[in-house]
Formats: C-alpha cells, sequence, structure tokens
C-alpha cells in the first residue's frame, strides 16, 4: 500500500467539481503507479497555499481511461468521495510532507515570510503525482471526525 499526492489544477478542480458527487476519479500519470490498497491525497496549490481537498482508499482500478491524459487510471474508492476545496494545510502538516523526486525524499519548496508558501511549478505533467514518504497520518488528521461532546448524566 502506497501514499500519493495528486496535485490539482484549477483546470482539474473545475472538471471535478462539475462531476460531483464523485463513484469514481482519474488519477493523471498513475497508470502502472497506482494499485488497489493505495491512498491518494488530492491536493492543489491556490496562491502559495497547499489545499487538501480529499482522500481517495483506491477499491480497483478500471480500464477506462481520461480521453485528456493518456497515460491516467480510473480508480474506484472503498467509501464515498467527499471534496473540500476550502481546506489550507497548517504550516506544520506542510512541513511533515516528504515525497520521492529523482530517488531521493525531499520535501516541498517553502519559501519563508509572513505565512510559507509552496511553489507550483515543480508539480506540473508527470511530476503531479508524488508518491508520498512522510506526512500521511498528518495529512489523516484532518479529517478525523470530532465526535460530539457527551451528555452531562445528573
Amino acid at each position: 500500500m502506497t501514499d500519493w499526492l495528486s496535485f490539482w489544477s484549477k483546470e482539474r478542480r473545475k472538471l471535478n467539481k462539475a462531476l460531483e458527487p464523485f463513484t469514481h476519479i482519474y488519477i493523471p500519470y498513475g497508470d502502472e503507479r497506482i494499485l488497489p490498497g493505495d491512498t491518494i491525497y488530492c491536493v492543489g496549490i491556490e496562491d502559495g497555499d497547499l489545499y487538501l481537498f480529499t482522500r481517495v482508499e483506491i477499491r480497483r482500478r478500471s480500464k477506462d481511461l481520461d480521453p485528456t491524459h493518456i497515460k491516467s487510471v480510473l480508480a474506484h474508492p472503498k467509501t464515498k468521495i467527499v471534496t473540500d476545496y476550502n481546506r489550507p494545510l497548517p504550516r506544520p502538516v506542510v512541513e511533515s510532507l516528504r515525497y520521492l523526486r529523482v530517488n531521493s525524499s525531499i520535501r516541498y519548496k517553502v519559501e519563508w515570510r509572513d505565512k510559507y508558501k509552496v511553489e507550483p511549478q515543480q508539480f506540473r505533467g508527470p511530476s503531479s503525482l508524488r508518491e508520498l514518504v512522510q506526512g500521511a497520518p498528518n495529512l489523516d488528521s484532518l479529517f478525523a471526525s470530532k465526535s460530539p461532546p457527551s451528555p452531562k448524566r445528573k
């Protein structure tokens, strides 16, 4: 089981919003890489901030391909895909992420000012799908549901 970061461009976000609710998802450049049991964290960069849109646990793959991306894979999730396009990642979570690139592990390119900025140029084309080697639990924690407070006993 592998964890992946899938970077969605503004165009991909518009396309996905039109398709909601999802029963499947196309992962560009995921052919021969994404396998059943893998987890995909769909993210995007907006004005230098990194956003987490959804998490997809892959149940199975299909041979149907996205005509706009020859090397895409059609992935069917284990559960319904719920998206939130307004979930910026906190700075400590961004700092914890590591992904594979050219046989080495590096973190996001972060430019420090008043707030962090993520450089989007490194996540285009085939680089829009990266194997995540550290930080998945921090991403998962953002999906943890908060249980309602227990009722007071008399």
